[in-house]
């Protein structure tokens, strides 16, 4: 049951015990002197000579250590080896005495429930985690295995097994979940390419982490991204908030990288720049792996738009939002018919910028509204300490300045071209004009941006829901 399939005795050592075993018998017989065992020892030493001698070979070993991790059920099989209210009593006596007079400083070097045996065997369990068997017949002064423990040492140190020594948080390692339908960049697409990512957004999933990343934490996060190979093109793993990876914890992380990969996805690995050592790793895969080099982004909202431009791709065939060629193509002219289009093109003024211009200034009159026709400009507003933070990146077909419109006053953030920019311009003046000679021309548009502001709306607090908080 331990096993998980049949297993023989080798009568040949048997018998050898039986014969030889005289240590054994007289413990025994001592035992029955005390009234510790009530009957003749001959049918126990019978029964313990037999155990001595079950045959298995090195993966049975390791997994009957899997079953008592599992809390005496075998992990295959699902077949119950030991009653629950035992496990801790077996575990407990492999810490004090599995290791013969070795155990004391294997339990402070090594840390881990274990079994030795005199050919040359030893299993190890790290409760709740994995089991561990190992086989090496060279044995120590002690009758262990001198490989067998120098294995379990260097895997106990290099994947921080020690049971002693559980990770400092008690959350999980895994904070939250989103997809690239709940949850975009900054960037502020058309409304085709927004209906495009809802539809299409679940190939690419974000897992938020936190705390630190260790073998046994990580083994959550292996296991969600086993469950979704076929499911997505992407994941995204947001390190933002994860205070520490250990060496073996990336050595998991490429190896999954990996195991993605020859399954069809990629895994990205965002904010890394506070893992220095684990970005090194990454790029120094990456001269093998090709593959690799899309994987390190500065940011989540890096990562997101590269994964929203990769769909975009994948179901349009441009590799990014191309320039409008006529001002008709713009999402607030929907519904509107050419002559509408011409009217309001005669109210607007075209402007161009170059690249780092700034066409919106903070503080300035908030006096008109810019429908974007080709390049792209990103919005921010100031943060203490003289920093700044981008709220939105706008594409060609999308609108801003917009709360000019609803709000007056001035402006509360920067726009600044980040390649060069032609737009129209439409004043407060120009729009309150429309009332008197274009009115339903006025009412369309004003229908345009309200839509324009529901969906930015709706997208927000998706998000928000979606939030980790």
């Amino acid at each position: 049951a331990y096993a998980g399939e049949p297993l023989t005795i080798d009568t040949v050592t048997y018998q050898s015990e039986k014969e030889t075993g005289h240590r054994n018998r007289a413990i025994g017989h001592m035992l029955r002197n005390f009234d510790i065992l009530t009957d003749t020892p001959d049918p126990v030493l019978d029964l313990y000579f037999q155990q001595c001698s079950v045959l298995v070979n090195c993966r049975q070993l390791a997994m009957m250590a899997a079953t008592l991790a599992n809390g005496g059920v075998n992990p295959l099989t699902q077949e119950r080896a030991l009653r629950p209210e035992y496990v801790g009593d077996v575990l407990s006596v492999m810490t004090t005495c599995g290791m013969y007079d070795y155990a004391g400083e294997w339990v402070y070097r090594v840390g881990l429930p274990a079994k030795s045996g005199v050919a040359g065997g030893v299993m190890a369990v790290l409760p709740g985690q994995l089991g561990i068997g190992v086989f090496s017949p060279r044995l120590d002064l002690r009758g262990n295995s001198v490989r067998g423990v120098k294995v379990c040492t260097q895997l106990s140190r290099d994947m921080g097994l020690h049971f002693l020594q559980p990770p400092r948080t008690g959350r999980s390692v895994i904070q939250a979940r989103h997809s690239l339908a709940t949850r975009r960049s900054f960037k502020r697409r058309t409304r085709s390419e927004g209906l495009l990512l809802d539809r299409h957004g679940g190939g690419v999933r974000i897992l938020v982490l936190q705390g630190e990343l260790m073998f046994s934490t990580v083994e959550p996060v292996m296991r969600d991204l086993e469950a979704l190979i076929g499911e997505v093109d992407s994941v995204v793993l947001d390190l933002r908030k994860v205070t520490h990876i250990d060496p073996a914890a990336e050595q998991q992380l490429l190896e999954c990288a990996q195991w993605l990969h020859g399954n069809g996805a990629l895994l990205i690995f965002s904010e890394v720049q506070r893992h220095a050592r684990f970005r090194r790793r990454v790029e120094e895969a990456s001269t093998e792996h090709i593959w690799l080099r899309n994987s390190l982004k500065a940011s989540l909202d890096e990562a997101l738009e590269w994964c929203e431009a990769q769909l975009i791709h994948q179901h349009t065939g441009r590799k990014e939002t191309l320039d409008l060629e006529f001002l008709s193509q713009h999402q607030l002219c929907d519904g509107m018919s050419r002559i509408e289009v011409e009217q309001l093109q005669g109210l607007m003024q075209e402007e161009r910028y170059t690249t780092g211009e700034t066409i919106i200034q903070r503080g300035a009159a908030a006096d008109r509204l810019f429908l974007l026709i080709s390049g792209e400009v990103s919005i921010y507003v100031e943060q203490p300490v003289g920093r700044r933070r981008r709220l939105a990146t706008v594409l060609p077909g999308v609108a801003f300045g917009e709360a000019a419109f609803v709000f007056g006053g001035v402006r509360s953030a920067d726009v600044i071209a980040d390649r060069a920019v032609f737009c129209y311009s439409l004043t407060l003046a120009a729009f309150e004009q429309m009332q008197e000679s274009f009115s339903h021309l006025k009412i369309t548009l004003l229908q345009n941006l309200l839509r324009a502001a529901t969906l930015t709306s709706q997208r927000m607090v998706s998000e928000i829901a979606a939030s980790d908080g």
